[in-house]
């Protein structure tokens, strides 16, 4: 008996001792010097900028990572990711989205849909933070993290170009804001790559940091009752020697009630100048004195198909999107949330569909490339975008993390019928990432 209790102590031993964990820590520093402008069509200027600016190659960042031997066959781990802003005085405070204009105080996006101002500093500087844990079952995630869609269609290497230029930014990702959008809250299950080639992944989340809520009555924060979000997405995965395909797609609800007086700043007196803010989960909440806000219900499907093949001279990537999302109204007022900075109907359904074509040709340590791309946003009786863009650029490996890059694109959005309303955008950078 007591030589039995040694043992299975010994064995303990040996198990402790072969449990092995790591940290790392790892991050991109990408800067360079650029031109943007945005104008409409006959040339009037909206906003035009130049200097040394983020860059644009790979979204600047530091992030940790850990991992953590269980023993029989299990394994967990963390990833904790923030973007930063190396040319911005906050730094670790802001980051710079894509595509866009990079001016303080410009916000991030303007809309579900348009690029508007995307590139302006955001505060939202959570990139990723999930737990993880492993096995021969497949992989667990819980946190905050990339969402299906955006493995899709930008993760996976089916665009080739810079989506951080320009011209490449729009096709690939349409959709995504109305969808549930790049990064949320979620549960994501990913299967072990099966033999012939196949994987498969499905999550289940909310949208950004926010969870579904419920009051019992208005809020006094925010004058709301009701938040929900509901996302799901399955996306199938396919590998086979140079070729590479998936198709993924991604359901979002999201119903909201009305909002009411209930912020209780009056600045001026009247009932109807209150300013309210988000919260730090991200619930919705009253802006600019709206004394009352209708209630808001939509669903959104969007599916995704996404290929790329490497002919050894030439890698050619595609993404195709369709969905539709349709808005209702909830009770009294009847008002819902337009899915466009161009939309003038609120309620209703809106279809969209957008094709995004690529290509890269290595030379060497040179790689060059190239992308075209078509993006629609349709309600019953209007077409609300009409984007097409294009985008040329090459990349010089320094070493094996530092990599030299310039590129220039531009995009033109025809959804209006007049040349003054219709606008459209151009950018150039070179720069300089190092990887580490």
């Amino acid at each position: 008996m007591k030589k039995s209790l040694i043992a299975l102590a010994a064995l303990a031993a040996v198990g402790v001792a072969s449990a092995q964990s790591s940290v790392t820590m790892y991050g991109v520093a990408d800067i360079g010097y650029g031109s943007h402008k945005t104008s409409s069509r006959d040339g009037t200027v909206f906003t035009k900028t130049a200097g040394v600016m983020d860059g644009s190659n790979a979204g600047s960042r530091i992030g940790f990572r850990g991992t953590e031997d269980l023993g029989g066959g299990l394994r967990a781990g963390f990833v904790i990711e923030q973007g930063i802003s190396p040319t911005n005085g906050a730094l670790f405070g802001v980051r710079t989205g894509n595509s866009g204009i990079a001016y303080d105080g410009q916000a991030a996006s303007t809309s579900q849909w348009d690029p508007g101002t995307a590139g302006g500093y955001s505060q939202a500087t959570n990139r990723q933070s999930y737990a993880e844990l492993g096995g021969g079952f497949g992989t667990v995630r819980v946190g905050f993290q990339y969402t299906t869609l955006y493995e899709v269609s930008t993760l996976s290497g089916f665009s080739q170009t810079s989506e951080g230029v320009y011209g490449a930014g729009i096709s690939h990702t349409w959709g995504a804001g109305a969808a549930g959008g790049t990064r949320a809250n979620g549960i994501t299950y990913i299967s072990p790559r099966f033999a012939g080639g196949f994987e498969v992944s499905a999550q289940v989340g909310s949208a950004g940091g926010r969870a579904n809520t419920e009051w019992g009555s208005a809020n006094s924060g925010n004058g709301l009752t009701q938040d929900k979000q509901n996302r799901t997405s399955v996306k199938l995965d396919y590998t086979k020697g140079p070729l590479r395909a998936a198709v993924a797609h991604t359901s979002f609800k999201s119903q909201v009630s009305a909002r009411g007086d209930n912020c209780n700043i009056d600045n001026a007196g009247t009932s109807n100048d209150d300013v309210c803010l988000y919260n730090v989960l991200g619930a919705l909440t009253l802006t600019n004195g709206s004394t009352t806000d209708g209630p808001t219900r939509f669903d959104t499907k969007l599916t995704q198909l996404a290929a790329s093949y490497d002919f050894g001279v030439a890698k050619v990537g595609a993404t195709y999107n369709t969905g539709s999302k349709n808005t209702t109204a909830v009770g009294t007022p009847s008002s819902g949330t337009a899915p466009s900075a161009g939309a003038t109907t609120a309620v209703g359904q809106y279809d969209f569909n957008s094709l995004g074509i690529s290509a890269g040709i290595p030379m060497g340590a040179a790689r060059f490339v190239a992308s075209w791309g078509k993006a629609e946003l349709k309600s019953s009786t209007a077409v609300l975008a009409d984007y097409t863009q294009m985008q040329v650029g090459a990349t010089y490996a320094l070493s094996k993390r530092t990599t030299a890059y310039a590129y220039t694109g531009n995009w033109q959005n025809d959804m209006a019928t007049t040349a003054t309303a219709a606008r459209k955008g151009k950018q150039a950078i070179f720069g300089l990432a190092h990887s580490f």
